[in-house]
């Protein structure tokens, strides 16, 4: 989905006659950097071991209930602030 969602906005951002060097272009690039992604993650878990990816997640999983928790605790403080003032507003009718 993502790919194809890259490609029509190529294709909307190009003149008609000249889309296919740019998205042959594109295609190249994406191609080539796929490669070496897959190249330098193999040797960095070689050199961390593999204990790293798990490391890694478990950081990033924390970081993620961290400011969902404090996400959730902003939003119920508000609702409690706005329901508080219209009970009194309601209260006060």
């Amino acid at each position: 989905m993502q790919k194809m969602s890259e490609r029509v906005l190529l294709a909307d951002l190009t003149e008609p006659g000249a889309r296919g060097g740019t998205i042959s272009s594109y295609h190249f690039w994406t191609t080539i950097a796929s490669g070496f992604a897959v190249i330098i993650g193999g040797y960095v878990i070689d050199w961390l071991t593999i204990n790293a990816l798990f490391y890694a997640s478990a950081l990033l999983y924390g970081v993620s209930a961290l400011v969902m928790h404090r996400s959730v605790r902003k939003s119920q403080s508000l609702t409690e602030m706005t329901g508080s003032k219209a009970a009194r507003t309601i209260g006060a009718e």
